[in-house]
């Protein structure tokens, strides 16, 4: 594992015996992937010490415990409920236990893990999507994504995307895409996908 000092203006780091490595890092279709690649300018040195200081997966924390919860805003509580309950269904992700007046949630509380919450903006505006912004759920094979699609599309969602794969991501990444409908765009990805 690389122990030093990195300097991010000029992509260079040194290692704590002194050798300094070029370190590039390469964000992959994977969405959330990350790839590092080192490459030793040091004369003589040897490179397989350069290897071995990728990343060492032990250490590092998972984002699934870093996120606690997303929240999207809407307009109208009862259709938000029912679509949400719909595509959740579909993708085997019950209702959170804590549901408060004004609020609707999915998934874990605070201490079992991710929730997706759905409520009414703070500020009394309508609520908004984010240009760029999106949330994507992890399904266990392409007949939940097209499954995911089709509830969505049922419960008042817009089509963004059919389920398939895409010529910019890698074949394995199988996906589908949808507005709710307050149009807060959703994705389904099945990963594995064999084609």
């Amino acid at each position: 594992m690389f122990v030093g000092r990195c300097d991010s203006k000029t992509k260079s780091a040194s290692r704590e015996d002194g050798i300094i490595i070029d370190v590039m890092f390469v964000q992959g279709p994977q969405h959330g992937m990350w790839a590092a690649r080192a490459a030793d300018r040091a004369t003589g040195a040897d490179r397989s010490e350069v290897n071995s200081s990728r990343r060492d997966d032990s250490a590092r924390r998972e984002i699934a415990e870093v996120i606690l919860y997303s929240t999207v805003g809407t307009a109208d509580m009862e259709r938000a409920i029912k679509f949400y309950d719909a595509i959740f269904g579909v993708l085997g992700v019950s209702r959170a236990p804590n549901w408060s007046d004004g609020w609707a949630g999915w998934g874990g509380s605070y201490d079992e893990g991710y929730g997706f919450w759905v409520c009414n903006p703070f500020d009394g505006r309508a609520p908004a999507a984010g240009n760029g912004t999106m949330i994507a759920f992890r399904a266990k094979d392409e007949v939940q994504v097209q499954a995911f699609h089709d509830a969505a599309l049922e419960y008042g969602g817009s089509d963004e995307g059919a389920p398939g794969t895409r010529p910019y991501y890698e074949p394995t990444f199988y996906v589908a895409y949808v507005r709710d409908p307050d149009g807060n765009k959703l994705a389904c990805v099945y990963h594995k996908h064999k084609p």
